[in-house]
């Protein structure tokens, strides 16, 4: 099942100050959808992730958190650390944590890439260490 949330305004903030966010969403296993809401490859991907968020396609629970950084008062700041310390500038941009570490990353992604992200032997290993 995959759960979708905003991306939590604290977290913003210890990404901003930490180069990474806390271990409240990097245990995961989770993603961090970063976008503009203008985006149309955040729109596709958007109407996907609402379709599978109950799907029984989707065997184990994923906690999907979502910023649309255009709208947000540090979107300047954000943007910065986005393109000059992830070194990312396309949108959406999607980071993967499993165990408190980063696994993959990616751009638009379609359902079935989403989910090989987290279907390695890294994140089965890493999730039973935690």
């Amino acid at each position: 099942m995959l759960r979708i949330h905003p991306l939590p305004q604290n977290e913003v903030y210890h990404a901003l100050e930490h180069r990474e966010f806390s271990p409240a969403i990097t245990s995961g296993p989770s993603a961090v959808v970063l976008s503009q809401d203008w985006c149309p490859d955040w729109l596709a991907m958007e109407k996907w992730l609402e379709a599978w968020k109950d799907s029984k396609r989707v065997e184990q629970e994923i906690d999907i958190y979502i910023y649309l950084y255009n709208r947000e008062p540090e979107f300047v700041r954000f943007l910065a650390l986005k393109e000059n310390v992830w070194n990312n500038y396309l949108i959406p941009y999607v980071r993967y944590y499993c165990g408190n570490h980063l696994i993959a990353e990616s751009n638009y992604v379609t359902p079935e890439g989403f989910l090989k992200r987290f279907e390695n032997e890294r994140c089965t290993q890493l999730k039973e260490n935690v």
